[in-house]
Order: structure tokens, then sequence, then C-alpha cells
């Protein structure tokens, strides 16, 4: 469905060039953040269904605000004249068309934006890039003074002229960020579907590949996730179309930078992901109902033998280790 290709060309399904390029292109005024917005809610319209009275006003508005200096980008062929009648909304075959349509639109208008800014292919924003691997945690300190605790298996991307200006950063994983206030552009993370903004603030992000939402907890100071503050003890997750839920934060999304992982009530199959990234493991389950299995536990780094004993323990499991791979076998 075309929301869903939308979706995918904000986010990291692009090559990482085109990528950075189209939030550039979005998160550089409020008035293209709206857009961005109001196409998400029209691509979707399909399954809700509008009137045709709504369908033609709204669709009147995506084309006033998508105008390419030199050409309006409205007068295509494909759009002019495009009109409905009748009292029923637009069959999903019609909407598949124009949600394609307004697709298009955004791509002519990031084509330009890369053209006259200098973003195309042959002058790509380098990035310094920052990767732990399973088992490895790292901490660094950004030119500006500012200091990130980079959890396991995770990569963050800071452009090469972040000293001199662009303090956008891209995430994947987890990180705890630590901002000292200062004037200027604001420091910026981009983790899947979200972006904050921070001028001065503590505050963690996670978004692995296997995470359906992005997830921010703040423990100090303010956070802006797109139109909402997120303050301290406060945390807000975005799923992959930019849907958010604010709740407060767990502390135990802040433990990992001191070398804690905190397990609170989860299903063994849900925290074998973590587990295989704090402990370097290949955790594979023989018995449905040991996936079942509730964990909690406060982990510290360590072997895989220790993680053995672990999961015997609080799992009542038999466990076999074959170099990384651990598997479980009901007693």
């Amino acid at each position: 469905m075309a929301g869903d290709a939308l979706d995918c060309l904000l986010t990291d399904s692009l090559d990482e060039a085109r990528g950075v390029q189209v939030r550039r292109f979005f998160d550089e005024s409020a008035a293209r953040r709206r857009l961005l917005a109001r196409l998400r809610v029209w691509v979707r319209r399909d399954e809700a269904g509008w009137s045709v009275g709504e369908y033609e006003r709204g669709w009147a508005r995506v084309r006033a605000a998508v105008v390419v200096p030199g050409r309006d980008v409205s007068a295509h062929p494909v759009l002019k004249g495009r009109r409905f009648s009748g009292t029923q909304p637009p069959r999903r075959g019609v909407w598949s068309t124009l949600a394609g349509v307004a697709l298009g639109m955004i791509i002519m208008t990031v084509g330009w934006y890369a053209a006259t800014t200098g973003l195309g292919a042959h002058r790509r924003t380098s990035v310094s890039a920052y990767v732990t691997g399973n088992g490895q945690r790292a901490n660094i300190t950004l030119p500006d003074g500012n200091t990130v605790a980079l959890n396991v298996a995770s990569r963050l991307d800071v452009p090469t002229d972040y000293g001199t200006g662009d303090h956008t950063v891209h995430l994947t994983g987890e990180a705890l960020f630590t901002v000292t206030h200062h004037a200027g552009s604001p420091f910026t993370v981009v983790a899947g579907a979200m972006t904050a903004h921070v001028l001065g603030t503590s505050f963690t992000v996670r978004h692995y590949a296997t995470d359906t939402s992005a997830l921010v907890a703040v423990r100090d100071g303010k956070v802006g996730v797109g139109v909402a503050a997120v303050t301290a003890g406060r945390a807000a997750e975005v799923g992959r179309h930019g849907v958010m839920r604010l709740s407060l934060a767990d502390p135990a999304e802040f433990s990992f930078a001191t070398g804690t992982l905190v397990l609170h009530r989860r299903r063994l199959s849900d925290a074998i992901p973590e587990l295989d990234r704090w402990y370097n493991a290949d955790i594979r389950v023989n018995s449905e109902a040991l996936k079942d299995q509730v964990v909690n536990g406060t982990l510290t780094t360590g072997s895989l033998s220790d993680l053995k004993s672990i999961l015997e323990l609080s799992c009542n499991a038999h466990v076999m280790r074959n170099g990384r791979v651990l598997t479980l076998s009901a007693r």
C-alpha cells in the first residue's frame, strides 16, 4: 500500500544517503512537518473513508502545499482536473493511485531540494560511525562535550561537520545522551520514525531493528518529540506510522549505561533478543511452554557460563551449551 511506501521512504528502509536527505527536508520547517503529518493521515483515509467534499478540500490543501519554485507540481497531467462525482467516497483502487501520486510529489520535491542544496549523491554528507557488537558497550564524547553511552549492538552516526553546526545524529539500537545546554541549533536524534530535539537534558533513545516503535525516556530536563514536550520522568513511544503514546518512564530504561540489564515480568521469548545482545549469545528454546515463562532479574555483564546458570535457575530448565548457542529444554 502506498501509505506503507511513504512510511518506508521517511524511515530507514531507503539507502542511508536518501533517508537522511528526506528526513532533513521535512525537519527544516514547521510547514513541511505539518505537510508530512497531513500526508500520513491522507493516505490512510483509504481505510476510514472520506466524503467527496472532505476529499476535495483535503486534496486541494495538499496540492497547494507542494509547489516547487518555478513549477506547480499540482499542475502535473496526472493531477490536473482530477475530480469525482456522485455521493460515494473514492474506491480503494482510486485511493491507492492518488496516494502513489502524493508519494511521487514528495519524491519530486525532495529531488528539487537535493539538486538546489548540494545534497545529491555527488555531495553526500559524510558521517563518523560508532558501532558496538553484542556484549559490547561504548562511551562517546562528542566534539562539543556532549556524551553518549552506547548500548550493546548499536550504531550511532555523527556527521563529520558536527563541530561546525550539524547536530543531528542517527541511532540504531539504544543510547543514553547527556546534552549540555547551549545556544544555537538544537541537538537532534533520529531513530526510526522518531525525531527528538533537545537543548539540554539527559535521556535515552531506543530503536533496534527488532523493535516496532522508538522509545524516548527522559531522566532530566525536557525533550521535544514531534509536537509533544516530554519532561523528566516521562517517556514517549512512537510507532512506525508516527502515532505517539506518552507514559511514565521506567527507571530501568537508564540502567544499561551502568552495566545493568533489568528484566521485569518479561516473557522469555520477548527477553531472548535482549539477552542475546547483552551476552553475545544465541538462545534457542525447544519448549513452547518455556517461551511463555515469565522472567525477572537484574543482570550485570558476565560470561555465557553465567547466563547458562541464570537461565537454569530462573526458568527451571535444562540448558545445553555449544559455543555461543544455549538450548533450553523442559526438565
